[in-house]
């Protein structure tokens, strides 16, 4: 975990990727945001890329992930939110990938 963390400070940008378990975010990223409490005000001037995948298609399926990990964003001194992406409608292991958010993500990053 140290190793994430320091590579999250010496980063340019920073992609924070959950699929949305329970309207949230995933048990291991929660983990690695509250593992950086420690050493958070290091993570400086960053610009951040939200995306999450779920099950279910609605946008109030993502609120409170996309605003959980907004609220990390938020503490960090500098920060950029750059862009968010949602991908709903996955379900079952590479689903994901015969959908338009591939290219979505692609897209995304290509612009960084």
């Amino acid at each position: 975990m140290a190793e994430i963390i320091q590579d999250m400070i010496n980063a340019d940008v920073i992609v924070m990727s959950t699929p949305v378990y329970f309207y949230s975010v995933s048990g291991q990223l929660k983990t690695l945001i509250d593992r950086t409490v420690a050493r958070y005000t290091e993570i400086k001037n960053k610009e951040f890329y939200i995306i999450a995948a779920a099950a279910e298609n609605s946008y109030s399926t993502f609120t409170r992930t996309v605003e959980c990990i907004r609220g990390f964003i938020d503490c960090i001194s500098g920060a950029k939110e750059k862009g968010v992406l949602t991908a709903g409608g996955v379900w079952k292991k590479g689903e994901i990938n015969s959908t338009k958010y591939i290219q979505q993500a692609y897209d995304m990053g290509a612009a960084v």
